[in-house]
């Protein structure tokens, strides 16, 4: 027969075959006379809560983590083709410029072919 605690509503302890097992003074489930919990149930209880906030807490921690860092590497490979388009860009003007220089060049050799 399953009995729910007065710890917490959510939990149901198996309270009758649980405590079957221990004698009366040692019995884990065991609830006071004022239907209070006992002080070694609160603390077990807090420590459990605190283990859970802990682990909640490192696996949100780890998995923000992760998805900054997969961010960071995408973020390395836009930047990375952005670099590459600018390079390219910039061969095409360096290769403008060089045509641009040799024909001032050419018309500036036929200026002094012609002054002459």
């Amino acid at each position: 027969m399953y009995v729910q605690c007065r710890m917490i509503p959510m939990i149901i302890c198996f309270q009758s075959v649980c405590n079957a097992h221990y004698p009366t003074d040692l019995q884990p489930f065991a609830l006071l006379d004022t239907g209070t919990i006992s002080m070694a149930s609160r603390k077990a209880l807090m420590t459990l809560g605190a283990s859970i906030v802990f682990t909640t807490g490192m696996i949100a921690f780890v998995h923000k983590n992760q998805e900054d860092e997969r961010e960071a590497l995408h973020q390395g490979v836009v930047k990375d083709m952005e670099r590459q388009e600018r390079k390219r860009l910039n061969r095409v003007d360096q290769e403008q410029q060089i045509e641009l220089r040799k024909m001032l060049e050419a018309e500036a050799a036929q200026d002094v072919a012609k002054s002459k």
